[in-house]
């Protein structure tokens, strides 16, 4: 592993060609300032670690025992448009506190910088970048089958098993081959769309469509495509184990109410967990 400044660099950009295909795909695939900054918030509603809060807070300048939450939101939202060219692409290597705070956005690690330089270097650091480690991983593993055999007896009596080795290594190849092209060029690429009140799966190349045409049509997100709008009322769970079941978003001071945290699909804001306070004040009411 390069344990430099650009090796770190390389790492991270070649993890977000992995991360931006995930579940947080509607935030990372093109990333926009505003959606950086909202998924930073996501991030945060979701108790970051006490070295990831530490990168936020030197990145977005808040002090220990300031509000982080609210300098994130009051935060200047072109300020998100660096990191977003440089995980486009656009631009050259971001300085270390954009590129620690990068490192968490695309899941990376180890992290931060400091933290990665202390990796011993000879750790092999495994990251998929595409269909061509699909492919090389195949020919790495036939080439390793024929490789780590036992030296073969060159007798007669050994080539009809050689020649069933070989038979067996060429068909592992081609269904290998059929499988990682199937897989690559023909799967079913598919979109969802928020339709009234959950998320419903539609082509990606049909445009915007269904009842409420004028809502986005997004890669799948894994985690938010079971998001649900819900009602509530006395009997609702609201709490297991300490742990919210709930989610609210405010608008025009009314509340909406959801099964999971996520982002409020109709306004782009992330969802905030459920509170006694707002149960007694907005539900027991």
């Amino acid at each position: 592993m390069n344990t430099t400044f650009e090796g770190f660099v390389t790492a991270v950009k070649q993890q977000y060609e992995v991360s931006k295909n995930g579940i947080y795909s509607g935030f990372l695939l093109n990333p926009s300032p505003a959606q950086l900054r909202n998924f930073c918030l996501l991030l945060l509603e979701n108790n970051l670690t006490k070295s990831d809060e530490e990168i936020f807070r030197v990145f977005f300048q808040v002090p220990d025992g300031g509000a982080l939450r609210r300098a994130v939101e009051n935060f200047e939202i072109e300020k998100f448009k660096a990191i977003g060219n440089f995980l486009k692409g656009k631009s050259g290597r971001p300085n270390a506190v954009s590129l620690n705070l990068i490192s968490i956005l695309v899941d990376y690690q180890p992290r931060p910088f400091n933290k990665y330089l202390k990796t011993n270097s000879n750790t092999i650091t495994e990251i998929e970048t595409g269909r061509n480690n699909d492919f090389q991983g195949i020919r790495t593993f036939v080439v390793g089958l024929t490789e780590s055999s036992p030296k073969e007896d060159n007798s007669i009596k050994s080539i009809p098993s050689r020649l069933m080795s070989k038979v067996g290594v060429l068909v592992l190849l081609i269904f290998g081959s059929i499988y990682i092209i199937n897989h690559a060029f023909f799967s079913k690429k598919e979109c969802m769309q928020w339709q009234n009140d959950h998320y419903e799966t539609v082509d990606c190349s049909s445009g915007k469509q269904g009842i409420v045409a004028t809502n986005e049509v997004m890669p799948i997100n894994e985690r938010e495509i079971n998001l649900h709008k819900i009602e509530v009322n006395q009997q609702t769970l609201f709490f297991k184990n300490g742990k919210p079941l709930v989610w609210y978003s405010k608008i025009k001071g009314k509340l909406y109410y959801f099964n999971s945290y996520g982002i409020n699909p109709e306004t782009g804001k992330p969802l905030k967990p459920i509170t006694d306070y707002i149960i007694k004040k907005y539900v027991l009411k």
